[in-house]
Order: C-alpha cells, then structure tokens, then sequence
C-alpha cells in the first residue's frame, strides 16, 4: 500500500469523504480488498487509511478519522481511539445489491416493497443477511474511546456493535476480561452497541450464536452518547464471584454508565422494539445520572406497546440513582426515562439478596413506568413521576391504565418519598392519547408483613394508591399505607372487592395507637377529600374481606387527616397538634446503619424480637385461655341443658374468644338468640371478621334484626384483643423492618468486600432470627444457589411455617420452593419436564406463585402473552346492597344497647 501511496501523487487529495467510499469499495471488491488486507495503516493530515480488517495486536492509539469493516483488538492488547470509526457493511448476502451509480449505496432488490434507502428498515432476520461489520475485543485487552465516535457508515445501514469476550469462570480483572472504556464519546446505530459475549464465527465473521461462556467482561462509560442502537448493552449471566472464609461471595458486577444519553428518534432504523440496558442474571450494575429518551414518531412508536424499554432486568438486580460530582455532592445529575413502554421492569427470580435501587430518577410520559416483580428488598424512593393522562394499547394483555409503580409478589421493600403525577402536557411524537385513568402505585399479591408505602406524594391522579390480591400473611402482618399525602386526586386509596383472586387485603391495621405511641406510629395520610360521589368511597375504600383499624391524628385544623368513609374502616383518634412533616420523618420505615454492623444493631434486634413475641405468647394465652381445641371440643359435646353455663363460661373468657369458638356457637341451632347476641358483643372484634360476619347473617334460624343492629354496633368499637394485636403488629413490623434494614446492610458490604470472611455466618443467622417462610425460603435459595449445603432443610421449614397461616400461603410457599429448585439447576434453558412442570403453576389458583412461573416462562422463552401480568382495576360504584349495609349500620348506632362497657377502655 505503501507504494501507491507513492506512485499516484493524487492520493494527496483524496477527501474523506472519498476516503470513506473507497474503503465500501474495497469491501466489495475482491482484489482492491487485497490491496490493503495486509498492508499497514496510512495516515493523511486528516483522516486514515486502514485494512478492511484491521488487527490491533500491541498498544495503539489513533486520533485521527477512519473507515473499516471490522476491528480485532487480540489479546493483552490496548487500543484507543480519540476521533471517528465509521463501520461500513460488508459483502452482501441475499435480497441486496450494490449500485455505485447511488454514490455507493445499498439498496434493496426488487422483492422487497419498500425499496427507498431512507425508508430502509431493519429487522433481525434483514440483519442477517449481510456480513455484519463489527469491532471485537478480546480477553484481556482494552478498547478506549476517548472523546471519538463509533458510527454507522452509511446514515440508514446499521453496523453489528462490539463485541467484548470475557470469561464467566474468573473475576471481573482486566487480566481475565475484555474492558470497555468511553469517555465523553458516542455510539451510533449499532444493533447491540455492547454485545459482552463472544459469538461463534461463521464465514470467518463472529456472528453466530452466542457462547454463554465468554460472558464477564465490562464497561465504563462517562458522558457518553448511545443513538438509536437496537439494544445499548444486554448484560447476560455472569457471577463475580470469591472464596471468602471457605464460604462463596458474589461480588457487584464493576461495569456503571455514568452521565450517558441512550437516545431513540426517528433516525432508528430496526423494527423491533428499542431496548436501553438489559440484564439477566446479573448483580450491581450501576446506572448512575443517566437519560433514556425515545421521540420516534414513526408508525410502528404510534402504539405506546412497541416503544420499547429503558432498563429490563430478569432474575438481575441493578443500581439507578443520580450522578454526583464535586465534594459533598454538589453537582447532582438525576437519572431520567422519558416516553418509553417500560422504564424499569425489573422481574428477579434469582435468589441474589443484593438490593435493586432506583433512586432520585425523573420520569415522563411513560406507560408503565415501573415494575418490580418477585424483587425482595428494593427500593424506590426520592423519585418523580410524571403520567401520560391515557394511552393508545392494542394487546389484550396489558393494563389499560397507566400506572407509576406496580409491585408484584415481592417483600421487605422501600417506596418513599416519590411524587405521582399526571403530565400537564404530553409531547407530539407520543400516540395519540385517550383518557385511560392512570394510577400511582399498585401493589398485587405481596404475602407482606411489614411494608408500606410511605411519605409519597400523589398529585391530581384518579387512583392514588391501589391493593390487588393477599398483602398480608397473618391477621396483624401486612402492607401499610402511611404518610402519603394524596392531592385533588379523584380516589385516594382502594382495596377493591375479590375480583380475580381468592382475597383482596391490606394489614388489618393501618398506624398504631395505644400505650406509649409516639406521633410517628399513626397512619398519618393527608386524603384529597374533593370527590363527593355518594356511592363510592374516595379517601379509604377498603371493600374487601377484612375490616381496618385506621389510627389518624385528630386535629381541627387539618380535616384531611381523617379518613371520611367508614365502610370496614376504623378510626382510632390521637390527640396530637404536631404537624406531618413531625409526624412523618423521612426514613423512619427503611432504617438506615453502619454498614460495619458492630454488635449493637443485633442485640436490639433480639429485644425487637423478643418483645414482640412476648406479646404473642401473651395473646395465645389468652385467646381460648390457650386451648382452643378443648373448648371447642366442650361446645360440640354440652346438651342444652348445659347452654346457660356454656354461656357463663364463654362470657367469663371474653373478650378473647376465638373466631372459631365464635362461629362454632353460631351454628348451634336452638342456642338461645339473647345469649348468642350477649357474647357476640362482648367479643366486638367478631364482627370484624368476615367468616363471622357471614356465619351471623346466615345463621338459621336466623337473629332477629334488633339484635344483629346490636352486634353490629361492635364494628366501631376497638376491643382488647384488637387493642393487643395492634401492638403486636406494631412491634412485628418495628423487629422485621429492622430486621430487613441489617439483611440489607450485610448483602451491599458482601457485596463489596471480599475480605471478611464472618459476614456470610451473620446472613444466614439473621434469616433463623426472623423465622417467616419469607426469610427461610430466602435462605433456602441463598444455600443451594452458591452450593453451601442444607438447602432441602430450609425449604421445608419455609413450608411448614407457611403451613401455619392458610392454605392459600401454604400453596404459594410450595409453588416457589419447588420452582426455586428449578431455575437454580437450569443453565440456559430447561427440561421438558421442568417447563410442564411451571406450567402447571401457572395456570394454579396462587397469584404470587402464578407470577413466579410466568417470570420463569419468560426468562427461559416459553411464555406466552396468555396473562395479564400488571392488572389494574377502578373504582366503580357500590352495590345497592353494600349501600344498605352501610346504612343499616348508621341507623343501629342510635339504638346501640350494650350490657358491657367497652372492655377496651381500661386496656387503652
């Protein structure tokens, strides 16, 4: 090469633009790609000459434009380029041809209908049909892109991406991976801008199918700009991991992108959707300071479905929060998503314990904004969140409504200080709109026993907050709704009667006030209280299986404190004249500690525990006096003659008698009517059970309805036993927050340090403290997923105490050992018998678990869209019936006729 540059004076003058063409020249042309496919690189004063194939074999840095096909960074090598590559197409395959008389463009032939090059459009199987160029880095070495582009070399004619081969088996070094590093740089239309694996070669090029080994390479990007690629980096399964004390450690993945804009306009040119980052199997990629946008407003962006996803995350946890720069942080950069399908959908079955984080983010104009699905401990806090008003959806299979975050089956997690919103104002290039109601958060089938939303802010929205499916796991556990202000909105909180679940619930009791509350222990909501529509209730529609017990501060001069509607809703005033932001301290419900974890934080979380179950064992003594077998065995076997001193008896242990002493009394035909309705009200929390309700309102020979008035009277009074589970749950959500926060503060220091060997023992210790099927089937999954031995153990006794709450929980816990079994032994796919296998729990009747084996059904290829997975349902008017119930109980309270002061007044 070099004796033509001699030879032919003109060289000289070759403009880069011809440059760029004679290089597709050359690719094309068998004995002109000769000329240079051994030849040294040629530099002119402003851009370069280089081999189709260009092979970096030591150090090598370029600062000057160039056009090639493919580049090979080999082993052990640095290369750095600080201008342009521009990547041209290779030899064509089918359905191309190549017509010099367009200025070197690439047209299609004459089977295709749409044959205009601006109107070129890309599909993964069109992709297939050229010799893709591509840049590969291998193992051990470095590919730096310092201030210079990578691009596409014709405007419509996407290129391949990088390739970057690591090794799955060695830690995340650069002595046994590929690095990529960028630098205030760009890459434009790739079809996967990063590609961390190396692919099988076919005809010399490596774009075959993937090879799962060669994953475990990484990236560092600052301030870089990635437009209009397919996919801007899909991490595949890579574990960082070390042998710490005898015990394995995995590590956070090193890669972060930093300050990036992942860009989506009109000049993307592939028909499948657009992807930002995605992840699977991965754990603790930072994304940090970030903008996903997408403004494509051709036809195939006009169905918000097809717009494609920011971060998509299977069985992966990563980090999302705002870029920090100077002391002190004094230059923040959040992260943002704007008009996007999805921003965050983040579905983990994995059973990493690392916490996935998305914090201080904006996001705009997306149709489901957030999703976390089975993703235990993660936390959503300090973001904004600004709703479409509606949306263009063409698939049965998606919610209709938009909404701001959707929690689904998953636990120990932190929603606070987001703010909802409906846009003021929705861009031109988003689909054309039509009212959809959109919601702020729902939360569907979290078996929770503690978690709340907490101290958010839900501003003009038709549906602040919405509870679908079982959030609780026993009568005092379950998900809590405080300190939420919720403004103009049109229904605040709803808890929608059975619809395509067994129950709909919430905890039993929302805030806390009894002996030695404290002002930040109430529930503390600010309702809207602007919609007057008589049929339904809009601050606190709990029309659900279960009464709630709502502790509000009461103070004349803030009425929005108090919920307006009664139905199955208790209020519990507190005299107190602090204002919320006293009231509601921002972190009080996600505690904060050392990560260093001195002993202190586990001596109190033992007093936690230990008073907490004191108050348990108090309530079983007390219930049945602590045998309820024997009484109920007493009731089945007394004659009626015996009935009077049955009463006496009953009497003389209320008002702790069980719900099903209760209903067992009921049901005795020819037991006295004065005697059943004496003991029911001296058991007021009866009525607030819905088997007992039931068993009231159908018992034959049916009470007489003055007395089933009197009964009913009970709803609004708080009986001890009530009063004590109240503190009960009081204290259980103080120890299992607590407990969560050190869980949390454990797996981010081992992930992290792989030095302190003692950590691991803590872990597995802090899971035998809590002792729910939660944390034993946490521990199950972390023993067998890292091989450390008596995982079988642990599974069993997450099902055993499931066992001891219901049947709906005992199936849901044996629905996620067994299919926890199944993708910890899968590798990239799984057996026939396995997928029947999920199948099955797919199509159960256990919500949690359905949702588990979906996530499994996609994360192996196997599903289907045959489920709604994000269902949302509205308000709608009452029932003329529940209508006459509400007001059948208001006219009872004037004729309320009670034998027996309130038994709770004393205990208060």
């Amino acid at each position: 090469m070099a004796y033509y540059a001699k030879s032919y004076q003109c060289i000289d003058h070759i403009t880069e633009e011809q440059a760029r063409k004679i290089r597709y020249v050359f690719s094309n042309d068998s004995e002109m790609h000769d000329c240079l496919d051994n030849a040294s690189t040629l530099a002119y004063d402003n851009f370069m000459l280089t081999p189709l194939r260009t092979v970096i074999t030591q150090n090598t840095t370029w600062t000057k434009p160039a056009a090639l096909h493919i580049l090979e960074i080999e082993e052990g090598a640095v290369f750095t380029t600080e201008s342009s590559i521009d990547f041209a197409p290779g030899t064509l395959k089918n359905n191309y041809t190549f017509d010099p008389s367009t200025g070197f463009e690439v047209i299609r032939s004459a089977d295709y209908s749409n044959g205009y090059n601006h109107e070129l459009i890309f599909n993964d199987r069109d992709f297939d049909d050229v010799y893709k160029a591509f840049a590969r880095v291998g193992p051990t070495s470095r590919l730096n892109v310092y201030g210079g582009s990578l691009n596409n070399y014709f405007s419509y004619w996407p290129w391949q991406g990088i390739v970057a081969v690591g090794d799955r088996t060695q830690p995340q070094t650069q002595a046994h991976q590929a690095v990529l590093h960028f630098q205030d740089a760009t890459v434009r239309m790739a079809h996967e801008a990063i590609y961390p694996n190396d692919r099988v070669k076919v005809d010399e090029y490596n774009d075959g199918p993937r090879i799962g080994s060669t994953t475990g390479s990484y990236v560092l990007a600052f301030d870089t700009d990635f437009i209009n690629c397919r996919r801007v980096i899909g991490f595949r399964e890579y574990a960082n991991m070390r042998t710490v004390g005898g015990n394995p450690r995995e590590l956070n993945n090193v890669s972060h992108f930093t300050r990036c804009n992942i860009i989506h306009d009109d000049g993307y040119r592939f028909s499948n959707i657009p992807l930002g980052i995605t992840l699977n199997r991965v754990m603790g990629v930072r994304i940090l300071g970030c903008s996903f946008e997408n403004t494509m407003t051709n036809d195939v962006a006009q169905n918000l479905s097809s717009r494609g996803h920011a971060v998509f995350a299977q069985s992966a946890h990563f980090i999302m929060n705002e870029s920090c720069m100077g002391s002190n942080c004094i230059i923040r950069t959040p992260s943002s998503i704007t008009g996007y399908d999805r921003g965050v959908f983040a579905q983990r079955n994995h059973p990493s314990l690392s916490t996935t984080v998305v914090k201080n983010t904006n996001f705009h104009y997306n149709a489901y904004t957030a999703y976390f699905e089975n993703n235990n401990f993660f936390e959503f806090e300090d973001n904004e969140l600004y709703l479409p008003p509606g949306l263009q959806n063409l698939s049965n299979f998606r919610s209709y409504s938009p909404y701001g975050l959707y929690v689904k089956s998953s636990t120990d997690f932190s929603v606070e200080g987001n703010y909802f919103t409906e846009a003021a104002t929705v861009p031109s290039y988003l689909p054309i709109t039509f009212p959809s109601n959109p919601v702020g958060m729902v939360v569907n089938s979290t078996y929770s026993h503690k978690d709340a939303a907490y101290r958010n802010t839900f501003d003009g929205l038709e549906l602040g907050i919405l509870a679908l499916g079982q959030n609780r796991t026993k009568h005092w556990d379950g998900f809590q709704i405080r300190c939420n202000v919720f403004d103009e909105g049109a229904f605040d909180i709803l808890v929608p009667m059975p619809d395509m679940y067994p129950e709909n619930s919430v905890s039993h009791f929302q805030g806390y006030h009894q002996v030695g509350w404290e002002p930040t222990d109430l529930a503390n909501n600010l309702f809207s209280h602007i919609n007057t529509d008589p049929n339904i209730p809009t601050d606190f529609d709990n029309n659900g299986p279960y009464y709630v017990h709502y502790a509000y501060a009461s103070d004349p001069s803030e009425p929005r404190n108090r919920p307006t509607y009664f139905h199955r809703v208790h209020d519990r005033p507190a005299v107190d004249q602090t204002d919320w932001e006293d009231r509601c301290p921002p972190g009080i419900l996600n505690i904060k500690m050392d990560s260093t974890l001195v002993s202190f934080p586990r001596v109190e979380l033992d007093d936690l525990k230990d008073d907490y179950l004191s108050d348990v064992e108090l309530l079983g003594q007390l219930i049945d006096q602590g045998n309820t077998p024997q009484l109920l065995g007493d009731i089945f076997s007394s004659p009626e003659s015996e009935y009077y001193d049955m009463f006496l008896d009953l009497m003389s242990q209320s008002p702790y008698l069980s719900e099903e002493v209760l209903i067992e009394v009921i049901n005795i035909p020819d037991f006295p009517d004065v005697l059943l309705r004496n003991i029911l009200m001296e058991n007021p929390q009866s009525v607030t059970n819905e088997a007992v309700e039931t068993a009231i309102l159908e018992r034959i020979p049916a009470l007489p309805q003055y007395m089933i008035d009197d009964i009913f009277n009970g709803t609004d009074l708080f009986g001890p036993k009530e009063a004590l589970e109240s503190r009960i749950a009081h204290k259980n959500a103080k120890f299992k927050r607590f407990a969560a926060s050190l869980i949390k503060a454990l797996t981010k220091e081992m992930a992290m340090n792989d030095e302190d060997a003692w950590l691991t023992d803590s872990l597995l210790s802090l899971f035998d403290a809590i002792n729910t099927p939660h944390s034993m089937l946490m521990k199950a999954a972390y023993l067998q997923n890292y091989a450390m031995g008596g995982h079988a153990t642990a599974y069993q006794s997450a099902i055993n105490l499931a066992n001891g709450s219901d049947t709906l929980m005992l199936g849901e816990f044996e629905g996620f050992a067994e299919m926890l079994e199944i993708m910890l032994n899968a590798e990239d796919s799984i057996s026939g018998v396995d997928a029947q296998t999920i199948e099955l729990w797919r199509n159960s009747d256990y919500p949690a678990a359905q949702s588990m084996a979906y996530g499994l059904m996609r994360e192996f290829g196997i599903a289907t869209d045959s489920l709604l997975i994000d269902p949302v349902v509205m308000p709608t008017p009452m029932p003329s019936q529940r209508i006459a119930m509400m007001q059948d109980k208001a006219k009872s309270k004037a004729n309320r006729m009670k034998l027996y002061p309130n038994p709770a007044s004393d205990y208060t």
